[in-house]
């Protein structure tokens, strides 16, 4: 009887031992993941109704068979999912538009990640937007925002530009007519952290150029 009972107690043993190396298994530490941004949500084969940030130079405003046309670089930001910058964590690495980021830090504050320290510490900074994913921002600049290349747009004949880049004189507005003329009197760049492009049917209804400190 008492060999039985040291028998049972030895298997008892074996059993709690195995589990425990079960339980050890299960808590390994993660393998480090590689998050990158989604594919763009804009196109230069999809611009038939749409907004989207662009960048022009007044000389790049002209007519073309009759036609008033602006050869343009649409812009898009970078966007991430925001359950892969929820679970990011050291170890992985951010693949951003110039590079890729090993994370060796990440501080998270409301709707702020900053990774390695931000972008002042050569890391990154992400915000979260409204829609739930992340775009990468630098300080008093803006999101990044990247070229998708170069395109030439019709001017609808209803085209309306108005220009806030004035503040004292926001909501300067001309029509279609008057743009081509008002082109020709200017130099400055249109850039895309201040313009803003709406098109319908394949062509520009609206050019909105916002004031840029």
């Amino acid at each position: 009887m008492k060999k039985r009972w040291i028998v049972m107690v030895a298997l008892a043993l074996l059993v709690l031992s195995a589990c425990g190396a079960k339980q050890e298994q299960a808590v390994e530490p993660a393998k480090p993941k590689t998050v990158s941004a989604l594919a763009p949500d804009l196109s230069l084969e999809n611009l038939e109704d749409c907004t989207f940030a662009a960048a022009f130079e007044p000389s790049d405003v002209h007519v073309t068979e009759g036609d008033l046309v602006i050869t343009l670089a649409p812009y898009y930001t970078p966007k991430y999912d925001g359950a892969d910058i929820g679970g990011l964590a050291v170890g992985d690495t951010l693949v951003l538009t110039d590079r890729q980021l090993k994370v060796e830090a990440l501080e998270r504050t409301g709707d702020h990640v900053a990774v390695n320290g931000g972008t002042e510490k050569d890391g990154c900074d992400l915000y979260t937007q409204e829609d739930g994913v992340f775009v990468q921002a630098v300080p008093d600049r803006g999101p990044v925002q990247l070229p998708l290349g170069e395109v030439t747009l019709s001017v609808d004949p209803d085209f309306v530009f108005t220009d806030n880049s004035d503040p004292e004189n926001p909501g300067w507005q001309i029509s279609a007519g008057d743009f081509l003329m008002a082109m020709e009197n200017r130099t400055d760049s249109f850039l895309p952290a201040a313009t803003v492009v709406r098109t319908a049917g394949g062509k520009i209804v609206e050019l909105t150029r916002n004031y840029m400190p």
